[in-house]
């Protein structure tokens, strides 16, 4: 067997210590695997003190990243701290010094991702499948299972705490408030939880995923975002009654090579029989459709040590496989050229939509808003009324045909100045029709 892949570890929290745990316990079977086998040289980590619960020599950890960086015998680099900064310095020192890297670090590859990619060597590999979807394998699968096909869509349900939020509302008719609690105390969600729950995290992960299906720079800052806290418990009664359900999904699609992407993340009503609709809890499933293949769905744990740490160990085990072979040129596919993209404007994306309305059930009310939906050439579907008695308050839900983004808002504008409306209407979007 040829030398192993020394690798330095940057981050020693539950994902680093999960990587070292999968290294040991399944440390055989991983070198059986490869033509030369991993062994993890440095840990850095500001804390040194605690003992981590996971097979490791306390002599390879210390707080010195720079000793790490600067070691010639690290040929590569897991980075496991998080966030923008130093995470991007960090790797950006490592790739110049012709060092690989693996990390898990979605946030600062949604930012800066592209100009890591192109300011590293050539045979220097930047690789993040554990950044999408934990231990489900996305990034592989679009470079060498779909490598034949055209991508023309991906819909995906990409966070946790998110999805067992709104499959708890479905499923119980609790507040938004009660499940997100509840996920709480199950450790599901943070206790600031405002990252997930604002569609930031599966924004981060949609544009990735969108990059490397459509090699585009596409960026964090490209996606219009819609987090799921404005939802209620009248909003799932009235999905179930249209045999929709609710999902926080991140959509990015065109219609072929040459078409602008249109990429959105948001609460969204899916048919109650469509595949991503029946994903229950804490689990992730990421639909990608291509030409020839069709639809595919890929489904599993999302986040955790564990998922994640199968992800990290699977890009280290590539990278072990490629190196002894002489090349890299599958992972010099995950470059995206710099400022190269098509994006469909936000204003012209098109979509069914469903909106709520609490109005004054009044004579002329509904008059009143068919004209401001009409005046921007919305037209209605199906309407449902829940009512309360005349002159009261009551909930109108209205599913509109296919309309440009840009039209409603406007439409909305013109409501919200009507006499008869009484809150902001909650819009969500409709990917299939029931």
């Amino acid at each position: 067997m040829s030398d192993p892949l020394k690798v330095g570890l940057i981050g020693f929290g539950n994902i680093g210590t999960g990587v070292m745990r999968l290294l040991a316990e399944n440390g055989a079977l991983i070198d059986s695997r490869l033509p030369r086998p991993i062994r993890i040289a440095r840990i850095a980590d500001l804390d040194t003190a605690t003992r981590r619960d996971c097979p490791y020599d306390p002599a390879m950890l210390s707080a010195d990243t720079d000793a790490l960086l600067d070691d010639p015998s690290i040929e590569a680099v897991i980075e496991l701290i998080g966030g923008y900064e130093p995470a991007r310095t960090f790797v950006e020192r490592a790739l110049a010094a012709g060092k690989h890297v693996v990390t898990a670090n979605k946030a600062m590859l949604a930012k800066y991702g592209a100009d890591l990619m192109a300011r590293a060597p050539s045979g220097a590999a930047l690789l993040y499948e554990a950044a999408i979807g934990g231990g489900i394998p996305l990034i592989r699968t679009i470079h060498q299972g779909l490598a034949a096909n055209e991508i023309r869509s991906i819909r995906g349900i990409l966070n946790g705490t998110c999805n067992y939020i709104l499959s708890s509302m479905d499923a119980e008719g609790v507040s938004f408030e009660h499940a997100l609690g509840e996920a709480q105390r199950l450790g599901y969600a943070e206790p600031d939880p405002t990252f997930d729950i604002s569609g930031t995290d599966t924004a981060h992960k949609t544009v990735l995923l969108a990059s490397q299906c459509f090699g585009q720079d596409i960026r964090f800052d490209d996606a219009p975002i819609e987090g799921i806290q404005r939802l209620t418990p009248v909003d799932f009664a009235f999905a179930r009654e249209l045999n929709y359900k609710i999902k926080l999904l991140g959509i990015a699609r065109r219609k072929n090579a040459d078409s602008p992407v249109e990429i959105w993340i948001g609460p969204t009503l899916l048919t109650r029989d469509a595949m991503l609709a029946g994903v229950p809890g804490v689990f992730n499933a990421v639909e990608i459709a291509g030409e020839p293949i069709g639809p595919t769905l890929y489904y599993g744990q999302g986040a955790g040590p564990r998922a994640t740490a199968s992800a990290v160990v699977s890009d280290l085990m590539a990278l072990a496989s490629a190196t002894a072979a002489g090349g890299l040129e599958r992972e010099s596919r995950l470059r995206i050229p710099v400022g190269v993209k098509n994006l469909k404007p936000r204003r012209e994306m098109a979509s069914e939509y469903y909106i709520r309305f609490l109005v004054t059930d009044k004579p002329g009310t509904m008059a009143k808003l068919g004209k401001a939906l009409g005046d921007k050439n919305i037209s209605i579907r199906s309407m449902i009324q829940h009512g309360k008695k005349r002159e009261q308050n009551a909930n109108v839900i209205i599913i509109t045909h296919e309309a440009k983004a840009g039209d409603l808002a406007d439409a909305l504008d013109a409501i919200r100045a009507l006499d008869v409306n009484k809150a902001e209407p909650a819009v969500l979007r409709v990917e299939d029709r029931a």
